[in-house]
């Protein structure tokens, strides 16, 4: 939960896959929830949460596994700046402080 003495904006956005050639076999609709943050002055730093309800719902579940793999993410921020706090607890993100930038 973001706390409220922040003042950054939330946009909470239900997602729904409609195009019926792609349903599962069931006819059942893809459906995921995605959350955006805004007025935190950081860009892209900030990640955007999507809940995909199912791991088959997320559109890279239908590729074929080429191989890939995301080698690193650092974000660096303003030492005292709230993404610190809700980043830390993710795997694999490396944080440092300074002026904001996203590294991939």
């Amino acid at each position: 939960k973001i706390p409220s003495y922040l003042a950054w904006d939330r946009d909470e956005v239900i997602m729904v896959h409609a195009n019926p050639e792609d349903f599962d076999e069931d006819h059942v609709v893809h459906k995921w929830d995605l959350m955006l943050l805004y007025g935190h002055g950081l860009g892209g730093c900030v990640p955007a949460f999507v809940n995909w309800h199912k791991a088959d719902y997320h559109p890279a579940y239908r590729l074929d596994h080429k191989g890939a793999s995301l080698s690193s993410c650092k974000v660096r921020a303003p030492e005292d700046h709230y993404v610190h706090n809700l980043l830390d607890s993710v795997d694999d993100v490396e944080l440092d402080e300074g002026s904001p930038k996203l590294t991939i």
